[in-house]
């Protein structure tokens, strides 16, 4: 038909493009990312942050060097003051647009970052409810458990602390990486 030989032709038609290219185009898409070896059994890697009115649309990738439990947790309690700051990026590097999301590490919080606790800090985040877990990393060889957008996305809830945590399930060491990708709108 013509209207299929004028696309063709390059002379018109629709054009398309992925809400993610365009949040990264208008400065509404971050990232943030924590990395770590551990040394023993039960050590955590953990990344975590309060939302704050907004809900992130947030995807996220989980890999360790050898065999270790991810897991992603809604409302942990996370002691106040603990951990450390992360620095999120704006994917858009020119933008001045500024996450919403809220670090703990300090007192007051700070909005803007996220929170890392590593294995000496680990016990400041406990409990809350398991939205996702999985073993991730054979025998020392990188392994992702997370996903693509289509098959990891959450849609998160405003004003609730949420955490991502890989725990080592051997005593050899064990880097463990925690990769966020999110949107706000």
């Amino acid at each position: 038909p013509d209207w299929l030989e004028s696309i063709i032709n390059g002379e018109g038609g629709i054009v398309t493009e992925d809400i993610y290219i365009e949040a990264v185009h208008l400065g509404n898409s971050f990232t943030a990312f924590v990395e770590q070896t551990v040394s023993d059994t039960g050590d955590q890697t953990i990344i975590a942050f309060l939302t704050g009115a907004l809900s992130p649309h947030i995807n996220f990738f989980v890999a360790a060097g050898d065999i270790a439990e991810a897991t992603f947790l809604e409302a942990p309690v996370i002691t106040d003051d603990t951990g450390a700051p992360v620095t999120i990026f704006n994917r858009h590097r020119v933008s001045t647009n500024e996450p919403t999301v809220i670090d703990t590490s300090t007192n007051p919080d700070t909005v803007g970052d996220a929170t890392y606790f590593s294995e000496v800090t680990m016990g400041n985040v406990a409990g809350g409810t398991t939205l996702w877990s999985n073993i991730i990393g054979t025998e020392g060889h990188w392994s992702a458990g997370g996903g693509y957008f289509t098959q990891n996305e959450w849609v998160l809830a405003p004003n609730t602390a949420y955490a991502w945590v890989i725990e080592s399930q051997t005593d050899n060491d064990n880097p463990c990486l925690i990769r966020l990708n999110w949107v706000e709108h």
